[in-house]
């Protein structure tokens, strides 16, 4: 029994195994062998908890980040000066042949259609951005949720 409630920990300088105590509790352990402080066991785990944390907060700082640069491309738009010299008549609208009296495949049956399908595709990719966006805001805060869950397992690590 005396060997279950030893933390069997390797020696980073000499590679010697050392036996701790599980519940040694006062200041830092050193190496039997070469006297060097060992590192503790459970730090590892609070690392990877912090190491969570920041994860999740960079993800949530990269969503508000890409969830504004549109707003910031639309001001911009409205508040610089547009240059009429670079309009080459050409507009936002999309040209469906289907709906050009000029053109060969002209129908206006079809053309309605058409109308409806680019319109469709539009929603869709919209859709798929914001899904996009809150997928993100979402594994942002669940990197933050299990981060804070593991370091809320530690009071601190001593040793």
């Amino acid at each position: 029994m005396d060997e279950d409630s030893k933390l069997p920990i390797r020696c980073i300088s000499c590679r010697q195994l050392n036996s701790i105590p599980s519940g040694f509790k006062s200041g830092r352990a050193q190496c039997q062998n070469c006297g060097e402080y060992l590192q503790n066991p459970t730090r590892k785990d609070e690392i990877e908890g912090y190491n969570k944390i920041k994860i999740g907060i960079s993800a949530v700082i990269i969503f508000c980040i890409i969830l504004l640069i549109p707003h910031v491309s639309n001001l911009a738009k409205l508040t610089l000066p547009e240059n009429d010299s670079e309009s080459d008549g050409s507009s936002d609208e999309i040209k469906i042949e289907t709906c050009d009296p000029e053109s060969s495949k002209y129908n206006p049956d079809d053309c309605l259609i058409d109308i409806e399908s680019a319109a469709n595709q539009r929603l869709i990719f919209a859709s798929l951005g914001h899904v996009s966006l809150y997928s993100l805001l979402l594994f942002g805060l669940s990197q933050i949720f299990i981060g804070t869950s593991k370091v809320a397992k530690f009071h601190t690590s001593k040793f």
